[in-house]
């Protein structure tokens, strides 16, 4: 029922029943949410539903015996709704509609009611039991003071939510009855902020004080508390998150619902916020330098006390530049970035995790003008096997064991537009990790395109090139396979197939540096397997291109792999014919050589494949592929020079002129001398 500016009375959920010979707690009436208001005083009254020991209560329960009010509230002031006006002071037209006593506090409403409120009959005297509260939705401490203001509020965010609606409580004070018997004052504040002049602020958040706390109960709990101290444009604060104290004293971790659950996500930590410091202390690599914005620190939990030796780094932080790249401007943010302090200690990769990178560059760059964005993550490494190194899947394996992380690596990749003088636009992509490039790959179109031969119109346009480190053709001996992405050059890859395929580069990167420990930055990128890649698309500047035009790929993997691909379409793409030559060399050493072909006609339909295999090797009298094992050749030394050594009589021995005579050869006497030419060397005979 609507009455506008006069009343408005609402109620959903409302079940009635009776059985006249039921027991005594049977529920006559039950009413989940009800609401009556009257606007022109400020008055609204409430009930709602709420949760007890995980239990859901109706708004109203009629019973019998008695009632159960899940939520009842009296709320006096507050904002009016839309197309209502709030009453005004006849002697003061000019007042507002906040409650205010005097110069001390001023309120935004006054709201009293039961909470968990149940009312029993059955015995001679009355059994209460639930809590009776007083809040509000904002209050100001000390209005009129131009040196010290407190305020309480109520945050409008998405966590803010009791019993999955949006809670608009800035403060509740509440007594809680057992029995009939008082057991103790829960106090809850929503937001509090304490202005100190114009220099120091203090915070709290989500405070709650339970006397009647006991044993490993909290007594007191705080979603955050802290200070901002600001002098100028210097901004120093620090802030404690998600912790209380126990009744027995006992310092408590984490953050409580209230049925005493602790809620996922929330974890204790300490946030420090120094506006602006350099990340390289922290291990952050120097190649992508960052502004810290805020720092934060989270301890270990070990059976429910703080282990003060486990710490994590909690911050979020702006790119600031690139190497050599003054002309860049840089936007977005670095959230999540946590770093263990124990690697950094260890010689470790310190980074072991980053929430999200949403960064976007523009500026000058390689002579043009760039504007992209940037992904990048953390690589994962487990050792699989006797330096066998693989990636640790996120989604199989979101927590692994610190015992099971070999190493970490942090990539990032960019790619977008990019622009130069008197050429035009241009697509852009640019990986690299912290231990060296991964690959740049470049696509641009000339307006026009360039005409190699002007009696045909014959021209070139849509010129892509790229390298990819750490990257291979893969070796197939199936002509159809050669229908494989991976054998193609694309001037546009979605960001998933791009991520992807930087990762399994990094962990290539990663392996050849580990078996070679020398290699570092480009040295291992230029000693690795690499793709060149090369397009061009052909055309007749006298006819449309959408009638023909053709594209002509080249990719050379540095193995000993290429692969040719020449495509010719026609009727705006709609029709194209295909044709696609690989070639295998890189086991050419031991007579393994393998060549395919595939032609598709057309593309779309596939009327007609031809495909062909050529492939190279031994086999043995069975006709079963064998290997030919070649010994190592010794390299021979060319440094040597003629040598000679007598062979008779025997070198090193004495004789006298008995032995000498004895020993004749067709009747003359003689000394045997052998001479050995050296390296590269002949002995002149007739000499």
């Amino acid at each position: 029922m609507d009455l506008p500016n006069v009343v408005n009375a609402q109620a959903d959920g409302i079940f009635i029943s009776y059985d006249p010979v039921g027991a005594d707690d049977q529920e006559i009436l039950v009413i989940d949410s009800a609401s009556l208001s009257f606007p022109k005083v400020g008055l609204t009254g409430t009930i709602t539903p709420t949760t007890v020991n995980n239990e859901t209560i109706p708004g109203l329960v009629v019973r019998q015996n008695g009632f159960t009010l899940g939520e009842a509230t009296l709320i006096y002031g507050g904002t009016p709704g839309t197309g209502e006006t709030a009453a005004v002071q006849t002697s003061n037209p000019q007042s507002t509609s906040k409650i205010r006593i005097g110069s001390l506090v001023e309120f935004d409403d006054l709201r009293v009611g039961v909470c968990g409120f149940e009312v029993n009959f059955d015995s001679s005297t009355v059994s209460l039991n639930g809590g009776i509260f007083f809040a509000t939705g904002g209050a100001e401490f000390f209005p009129d003071s131009t040196s010290f203001t407190a305020t309480i509020s109520d945050r409008s965010t998405s966590d803010d939510v009791t019993n999955g609606v949006p809670n608009t409580e800035a403060m509740r004070a509440e007594i809680i009855f057992v029995e009939n018997t008082v057991q103790g004052l829960v106090f809850n504040v929503d937001t509090l902020k304490v202005q100190l002049g114009t220099l120091v602020t203090i915070t709290a958040r989500d405070f709650t004080l339970d006397t009647s706390a006991t044993g490993n109960d909290r007594v007191v709990q705080f979603g955050a508390i802290g200070a901002i101290v600001k002098i100028g444009s210097l901004e120093i604060g620090g802030e404690a998150r998600n912790f209380g104290f126990e009744a027995d004293g006992d310092f408590s971790p984490g953050f409580e619902d209230s049925n005493g659950n602790l809620i996922t996500g929330r974890s204790f930590g300490i946030i420090l916020n120094f506006g602006g410091g350099d990340g390289a202390a922290l291990g952050w690599p120097k190649w992508l330098p960052i502004r810290v914005n805020t720092l934060g620190v989270e301890f270990g939990v070990i059976n429910n006390a703080v282990d003060f030796s486990d710490i994590t780094l909690v911050l979020s932080a702006s790119v600031t530049g690139l190497p050599g790249a003054s002309g860049l401007t840089f936007t977005g943010a670095i959230e999540g970035v946590r770093i263990k302090p124990g690697l950094l200690l260890e010689g470790k990769f310190p980074v072991v995790s980053i929430q999200s990178m949403g960064v976007s560059v523009s500026g000058k760059m390689f002579g043009g003008e760039i504007d992209a964005g940037i992904i990048g993550g953390i690589l994962l490494i487990e050792d699989l096997d006797n330096g066998n190194f693989g990636i640790i899947d996120p989604v199989t394996n979101p927590n692994p064991d610190e015992d099971q992380i070999f190493d970490r690596v942090l990539f990032v990749g960019l790619e977008g537009g990019f622009a130069l003088p008197g050429v035009g636009g241009l697509t852009i992509r640019l990986a690299l990790s912290e231990l060296g490039p991964l690959g740049l790959f470049l696509n641009v179109e000339v307006p026009g395109g360039i005409v190699l031969e002007p009696i045909t119109g014959l021209a070139v346009n849509d010129f892509s090139a790229g390298v990819e480190f750490f990257k291979t053709l893969p070796s197939i001996e199936d002509p159809l396979a050669l229908r494989d992405p991976a054998f193609s050059v694309s001037s546009t890859v979605d960001a998933s197939t791009w991520l992807g395929g930087v990762q399994q580069q990094v962990l290539k990167q990663f392996n050849a540096i580990q078996n070679n420990p020398n290699l570092k930055g480009f040295t291992a990128a230029f000693t690795s397997p690499m793709l060149i890649k090369g397009s061009a698309q052909v055309f007749s500047i006298y006819t449309s291109q959408a009638l023909f035009n053709g594209q002509v790929d080249l990719i050379i993997s540095t193995d000993g792999k290429f692969l040719i691909t020449g495509k010719l379409n026609f009727a705006a793409d709609l029709l194209s014919i295909s044709g696609k030559l690989y070639a295998d060399l890189s086991n050419v050493e031991d007579g393994d050589v393998v060549v395919l072909f595939l032609a598709d006609v057309p593309d779309q339909v596939r009327l007609l494949t031809i495909d062909g295999k050529l492939k190279m090797g031994f086999r043995n009298s069975s006709g079963n592929e064998v290997e030919l094992t070649v010994p190592d050749s010794q390299a021979v030394a060319d440094d040597t020079g003629t040598e000679g050594f007598v062979v008779f009589p025997d070198t090193g021995k004495t004789v006298d002129v008995g032995v000498l005579n004895a020993n004749t050869s067709n009747s003359s006497y003689y000394v045997d001398v052998n001479f050995k030419p050296g390296a590269n060397l002949s002995l002149d005979y007739s000499t």
